[in-house]
C-alpha cells in the first residue's frame, strides 16, 4: 500500500496543463519546469502586467507626486490606472489573499488542496485583474480553471475577471516613455455544481498526468519539506 500524500494543486498549474492539452499553448518542456516550480523567463508583457498589479493593488503606490508611478523601472499614467480601477477595486477590498481549501481522500486515498492568491477580496467576491497591451474579451476566460478553483479555495461563488488593455506613449528611447490605461472591461462569473464537477474531473486528469510523468514529489508537501531539510 502506498503512503498517503498532502498534494497541492495551484490554479496558474492546473491551467496551464488544460491549455497544454487543448491547444498546445505551451512545450511539454515548459509545463513540466512549472510542475516542478522551476522559474520560467518573463515576456515584457508579463512584467508589465506585474508592475500595473503593485499599482493598484498596493495601496500604497497610488498616492505621490507628479502624474506618474514609477513600478519596477516602468512608469505608468496614474490617473487613467487609477481611474479606471476605482469603481472595480471599491473601498473595502482587501488584497493579496491567499485562499487554500483541503479535500481528503480526494484523489487516490491522497488528500488534496487548492491554493490561489487572489488579486483582491470585496466581501464574498473574488476579483481578478489581468493585464494586456491588445484588446481582450474577457467572455474568452469563461472556460478557464482558475476562477473555479480559486473560488473552491476561498470558498465563495462570485468572481469577477477584469480585463485592462494598457498603450505605451512613445518617448526618446527603445522602450515608451510611459504606459496609460485604455480600457478595463469586467466580467462577473457564478460557480454552479456542475462547474466544481468539472474542475474536480480536470484536477484527477492532471494529477494523473503528474505521477505518469514521475513529477508527484514536486507537488507533495511531504517531499518538499523534507528535501528542504537535507
Amino acid at each position: 500500500m502506498r503512503a498517503k500524500r498532502t498534494l497541492k494543486v495551484t490554479a496558474s498549474n492546473l491551467e496551464a496543463y488544460r491549455l497544454w492539452r487543448l491547444f498546445d499553448f505551451i512545450k511539454t518542456d515548459e509545463l513540466f519546469a512549472r510542475i516542478r516550480g522551476e522559474k520560467t523567463p518573463q515576456s515584457f508583457e508579463a512584467q508589465l502586467g506585474n508592475a500595473y498589479h503593485e499599482l493598484v493593488l498596493t495601496p500604497d503606490r497610488r498616492i505621490g507626486p507628479g502624474a506618474f508611478s514609477n513600478i519596477d523601472g516602468i512608469e505608468f499614467d496614474r490617473l487613467t490606472a487609477l481611474d479606471a480601477m476605482l469603481d472595480l477595486f471599491p473601498p473595502g477590498c482587501t488584497y493579496e489573499v491567499w485562499g487554500r481549501r483541503y479535500f481528503q481522500n480526494c484523489w487516490a486515498g491522497h488528500t488534496v488542496y487548492f491554493l490561489g492568491r487572489l488579486d483582491a477580496m470585496f466581501g464574498n467576491e473574488i476579483k481578478d485583474l489581468k493585464v494586456s497591451l491588445k484588446s481582450k474579451d474577457p467572455i474568452n476566460r469563461i472556460d478557464s480553471l482558475q476562477w473555479p478553483l480559486y473560488c473552491m479555495a476561498a470558498e465563495c461563488r462570485k468572481f469577477t475577471y477584469i480585463d485592462v488593455q494598457i498603450r505605451g506613449i512613445k518617448g526618446n528611447g527603445v522602450h515608451p516613455a510611459h504606459f496609460m490605461t485604455v480600457a478595463a472591461k469586467p466580467l462577473t462569473l457564478y460557480l454552479s455544481d456542475s462547474i466544481v464537477r468539472d474542475l474536480f474531473v480536470a484536477v484527477i486528469d492532471y494529477l494523473q498526468f503528474v505521477e505518469n510523468n514521475g513529477l508527484l514529489d514536486f507537488i507533495d508537501d511531504d517531499k518538499k519539506t523534507n528535501n528542504k531539510r537535507r
